[in-house]
């Protein structure tokens, strides 16, 4: 039985083309059908995509509890006092997220919800305030940018942030750590988008 199950591999591996045609085949897919063949990629308004797990997040569908998350807290902020004790700087990321950033597409059957103030994000963003935990809030950032940023953050057929996006931010992070640092690191230099 082993032939059978090698086959199809082998095939996959040794086709020529094979990337470029199962491309073609998932374009064509969603050009035709709406058919989206990422796991877990949805279809909002006006064809943005989403991933489900940021979604959920928005809404508040996966929140643990503020219990678990203080603990998370207190634990991460011992983590920092230890790097800091040995002359490192630690800093919390909270990575941008497409559902806060296009909130108003999102997917239709999601309309009769609301937004929850008891997101992961939400609480763990005022427990990092309350603890003192070092962070940067690129989610709430992006969002404050949204009108007035001259290249995109986010686009719509894309479930992540744009390079333009990428690089900003690691420009901000760069300035965050020489200002917690008190000392100059190597310039980010973009020179064309």
């Amino acid at each position: 039985g082993a032939y059978q199950q090698e086959k199809p591999a082998y095939l996959n591996d040794n086709t020529g083309c094979r990337p470029d045609f199962v491309r073609l085949n998932n374009q064509l897919d969603y050009w035709l059908f709406k058919k989206v063949h990422a796991r877990t990629v949805v279809i909002g308004k006006n064809d943005y995509l989403f991933e489900q797990s940021y979604i959920d997040e928005y809404f508040g569908l996966d929140f643990v509890g503020a219990a678990p998350l203080r603990k998370e807290a207190i634990i991460t902020k011992k983590i920092q006092d230890t790097l800091t004790a040995l002359g490192k700087t630690f800093v919390f990321v909270f990575a941008p997220s497409k559902a806060y950033y296009y909130s108003d597409e999102l997917p239709g059957s999601f309309c009769k919800m609301h937004h929850s103030q008891k997101s992961n994000y939400e609480v763990f963003k005022r427990l990092c305030d309350s603890t003192g935990i070092n962070y940067i809030d690129f989610n709430g950032w992006f969002m404050s940018q949204k009108d007035t940023t001259k290249n995109l953050l986010f686009d719509r057929q894309s479930t992540h942030w744009t390079v333009y996006g990428s690089l900003i931010a690691a420009d901000s992070f760069i300035r965050y750590l020489e200002q917690k640092r008190h000392e100059k690191l190597p310039e980010l230099n973009v020179t064309d988008i």
